[in-house]
């Protein structure tokens, strides 16, 4: 299990550079525009069930997510709302 979580994690942070690049590009800066403030980044991984499980109250409710970006896997079960 922790070997799949850390590739995850390797990959998930491989992605959020690929990501920035993309968001400085859209905003008319140049792609290493916020390399700066990614070279030693405050992240986090994190598995949350949205919403909790049948009333049961386990899971994650409403929140606000902090920081730069927020990358989120969905399969095809509903229950995340993005406002």
């Amino acid at each position: 299990f922790r070997d799949s979580v850390e590739a995850l994690w390797t990959q998930m942070m491989a992605l959020s550079h690929v990501l920035a690049k993309g968001l400085a590009l859209a905003l008319d800066k140049p792609a290493d525009w916020f390399a700066q403030h990614m070279r030693d980044p405050v992240a986090q991984l994190a598995a949350f069930r949205y919403p909790p499980a049948n009333g049961s109250g386990i899971g994650c409710g409403e929140h606000t997510d902090c920081g730069f970006l927020t990358m989120v896997l969905q399969n095809d079960v509903p229950g995340l709302e993005v406002f």
